[in-house]
């Protein structure tokens, strides 16, 4: 093989390791906070995982990997305090009699 095409080979694996995961972040406002909407991608199978909740590390984990590996859609909720902490939304919904 000459040099130039082990440098275009080498290039071609480069680009190909750098086109796994991409994450892209959306922010929301909930109430009186803000909601990131964290959205990894990857090209490849047509399958989307959704981890609502921060303390579920475990799964989001294994989603992330399957995603990188295989390709796909992984959509995280992440809520924050101004310290770093899981923030807890409480809704309160208002009661409305239904007319009879």
């Amino acid at each position: 093989m000459k040099p130039a095409q082990i440098l275009i080979t080498i290039l071609l694996i480069a680009v190909a390791a750098e086109a796994a995961m991409v994450k892209s972040t959306r922010k929301l406002q909930l109430g009186d906070g803000e909601v990131s909407v964290n959205i990894y991608e990857n090209a490849g199978t047509n399958i989307t995982f959704f981890a609502p909740h921060h303390n579920e590390q475990i799964g989001l984990i294994l989603a992330k990997e399957y995603v990188n590996k295989n390709g796909g859609r992984l959509i995280e909720i992440e809520s924050l305090d101004e310290k770093g902490n899981p923030l807890r939304c409480q809704i309160q919904l208002r009661r409305q009699s239904l007319p009879d």
